[in-house]
């Protein structure tokens, strides 16, 4: 059961890899994740050339689609006047040992790799858990369901909604929008 982080997590993520490491591959990679939905494996390819008019282009490497992310401001000002490859340092090392680095990130951000949710289950968080967070955050900001399934290049409803969790003040603004009932005097 993967569970997406709260935006102050995120923040807590990008503080501690913008504080704690010697190059800048471990930021970008984290705020990418977020602001993207990519999975890891397609953010550690990304180069200049996935850059195609304030759009990150990318063939998905698990299901071949090319997905189209309009580039955000951070990461736009993170990109900067990159050349060649964006992640040349961390791309050289395996997914797993990536991974498992971000896991460490983690619980020295002071993130918790489980978490309990509010139905009683455990939730774990990974670099995965970013791309849950993409497509909830985009959900929870009334971004409507076929242009998140466009984002993140799910084809199935069903796929999809896995990775939209939506927080407790969007359920109550949905609730609020209900009918009136006039109460009997």
């Amino acid at each position: 059961n993967v569970v997406p982080f709260t935006r102050e997590e995120f923040s807590a993520l990008l503080s501690f890899s913008r504080e704690n490491y010697g190059h800048r591959e471990w930021e970008g990679l984290i705020l990418i994740g977020g602001h993207s939905g990519l999975r890891l494996g397609d953010i550690l390819a990304l180069t200049c050339e996935n850059v195609h008019n304030g759009n990150l282009v990318v063939r998905a490497q698990k299901t071949g689609e090319v997905v189209t992310i309009p580039i955000t401001p951070p990461v736009y000002n993170w990109i900067g006047d990159a050349q060649g490859a964006f992640f040349p340092i961390l791309s050289a090392k395996s997914i797993e040992t990536v991974s498992g680095t971000f896991t460490r990130i983690m619980d020295r951000a002071g993130v918790a790799q489980q978490v309990k949710t509010p139905a009683g289950d455990v939730g774990d968080r990974s670099f995965h858990s970013l791309r849950h967070s993409f497509a909830s955050w985009l959900a929870n900001a009334d971004g409507h369901a076929d242009v998140r399934k466009k984002l993140t290049g799910h084809k199935a409803d069903g796929i999809h909604s896995r990775y939209t969790h939506h927080d407790e003040g969007t359920l109550a603004k949905a609730v609020k929008n209900l009918p009136q009932v006039a109460e009997n005097s």
